[in-house]
């Protein structure tokens, strides 16, 4: 397995990622570091021989800036002409357990065409929505997302090929591709690779294989390009420890699958609410569909009119009140979804993050008391 490291111009993190790979005593076949431009060859190489002489390092400086995704894309075509790889931006900070979990589950899914991608990166927040991410647990160490993952990932060459493949196809009708997944996410600019691979992995059925507990978070060092501001948000729990087994499950045999929009799509099952088997069902728990397309028969979110099935939400994740048939009247099943539920215990944590909170936040209960009134203003 080899490692690769894609860096702008957050020497200190990069540092700190190499310092990592050292304390853990980390063997990978090799370790790219890829530093866009304009980058400082002389700084980069001084830091490397003063404090990682023992490292296999090779090292890769872009004499012009190539911005995000073109830099992502031209390091990990690099790193994938070597096998199977790691990939950690340099605000990233890891487990020691980092190499073995990775290695394993590529070596698991490695054949499984539905299986995109691994991540080492478990979300705890969904950004787009400012809801909180907690998948149902079955039992196994891992389970699916039609979600890519930006914080620490790994492909196999093979994996990595056919993206570049379906970009190579698809490259001029990117905004087509857009329409079928989250809108926020469509709208981010259009430097970001992990657009076009969420776009890619909704296009082709395909999804990555997440681990419960992270091996890599993201430390969101200031001085970035998409987080010029140093933040906590995208932190996440990490694996302390080692681990040398893990229970996986293969994509056909788990339940625990979720669709690019972040919603389990074991709730699609019309036999959970009674209904014939040919009904077609939207989840909107997270409120990231666009539901302006009139293709489902029923919609579950909240805030319908006349609805067919209530839940309440008193558990969670908040997937459980639909599963274990929690009796209440907040989740709706219905033809027609008016309301978006906030998880306002979460969203008090973001004023910090969100410059605009207070304004937001007002709107926010704004809307949701027009739904519980039924009021036209």
């Amino acid at each position: 397995m080899n490692i690769l490291i894609i860096g702008y111009r957050r020497i200190p993190a990069i540092a700190r990622l190499l310092s990592r790979i050292k304390e853990y005593d980390l063997c990978p076949k090799n370790i790219f570091l890829c530093i866009d431009g304009p980058a400082d060859k002389d700084h980069v190489r001084n830091v490397l021989k003063e404090h990682f002489q023992h490292l296999n390092i090779e090292v890769v400086t872009q004499e012009i800036n190539l911005g995000l995704k073109e830099h992502v894309i031209f390091a990990c075509d690099l790193a994938s002409q070597y096998g199977d790889f790691i990939v950690l931006e340099e605000d990233c900070d890891i487990s020691p357990s980092i190499l073995e979990f990775a290695a394993s589950a590529v070596d698991f899914y490695r054949h499984d065409a539905k299986i995109a991608g691994v991540s080492l990166y478990r979300y705890s927040n969904i950004e787009m929505s400012n809801t909180r991410f907690t998948p149902i647990n079955d039992g196994a160490d891992v389970f699916f997302m039609k979600v890519p993952s930006s914080s620490g990932q790994c492909w196999t060459n093979e994996q990595w090929g056919l993206f570049k493949s379906w970009l190579h196809l698809n490259d001029d009708r990117l905004d087509v591709m857009y329409e079928n997944i989250p809108k926020k996410v469509a709208e981010w600019p259009n430097n970001s690779w992990k657009k076009m691979f969420w776009a890619y992995i909704a296009d082709t059925n395909k999804y990555f294989v997440y681990p419960y507990v992270s091996l890599s978070t993201n430390v969101s060092d200031g001085g970035g390009e998409n987080i010029p501001n140093s933040t906590s948000y995208f932190q996440v729990p990490l694996m302390y420890g080692t681990k040398a087994d893990y229970n996986f499950t293969s994509f056909d045999q788990s339940k625990i699958c979720y669709d690019q929009f972040f919603e389990l799509e074991a709730l699609k099952d019309p036999s959970l609410y009674g209904l014939p088997s040919h009904s077609k069902i939207a989840i909107n728990l997270h409120g990231l569909r666009t539901l302006d397309k009139p293709e489902y028969d029923y919609i579950l979110g909240y805030g319908g009119l006349s609805p067919f099935k209530t839940f309440g939400l008193s558990y969670k994740p908040v997937e459980l009140n639909v599963l274990m048939g929690h009796h209440g009247d907040v989740i709706t099943l219905s033809q027609e979804v008016t309301g978006q539920y906030y998880d306002f215990e979460y969203l008090t944590g973001l004023k910090f993050h969100n410059k605009n909170f207070l304004m937001w936040l007002l709107k926010t209960l704004f809307e949701k008391l027009k739904v519980i009134l039924r009021v036209k203003v």
